[in-house]
């Protein structure tokens, strides 16, 4: 099984590149979801949060609070820091079991669909590297847009990801260009 990482930062348009990607047929591990569902199912990893941020990261009804977590990350490097090293070791051990455990007759090719996929050390899993890219200018509108933010915040989420970006341009990664000049269907190559 072939496994074929898929990054890009915030509002490049990875996921839309993950979702025609699923439309032919690939499978695609998506990091932030497998994540999600990972931070919402270990009770270490919700003692942890408890732990840092104290219980108010949790509602009521036990849901986490993501917008919480968003403020204490986006705002603090050493509190991103820490959230990443919780999380990225459960999402490394668990995409080694999809991966294990994934038979598709189709393809012997999957992807892996993360914005910090070399930080992650997610790369080092893959025989090849697919980074998604647009304009700053086009993300923040696209961050603005589908996440509600303002310019401010979009930018600062995008700055949280500039030394992932100096990665991949530091590596050889091949490049899918989502400025809307080029369908997006015909900026991603066929794999073989």
């Amino acid at each position: 099984m072939r496994l074929i990482g898929l990054t890009g930062g915030i509002g490049t348009g990875k996921s839309t590149v993950a979702r025609i990607l699923r439309l032919r047929g690939y499978d695609v591990y998506d990091c932030d979801l497998e994540a999600k569902r990972l931070m919402d199912g270990s009770d270490y990893v919700r003692r942890s949060l408890r732990d840092r941020w104290g219980e108010e990261i949790y509602s009521a009804e036990g849901e986490l609070d993501r917008r919480k977590v968003a403020e204490y990350v986006f705002a603090d490097r050493i509190e991103k820091e820490w959230l990443d090293s919780l999380v990225h070791g459960l999402v490394r051990d668990d995409l080694k079991m999809w991966i294990d455990t994934h038979t598709d007759y189709r393809h012997d090719t999957v992807f892996v669909e993360s914005a910090i996929l070399f930080s992650s050390g997610l790369a080092d899993m893959c025989q090849e590297v697919w980074e998604v890219t647009a304009p700053p200018d086009i993300r923040v509108e696209r961050v603005m847009k589908r996440s509600g933010l303002t310019r401010e915040q979009a930018l600062a989420r995008i700055e949280a990801q500039r030394e992932e970006q100096n990665i991949c341009q530091s590596r050889h990664t091949l490049q899918i260009v989502n400025d809307g000049t080029t369908p997006l269907l015909d900026a991603i190559p066929d794999i073989n």
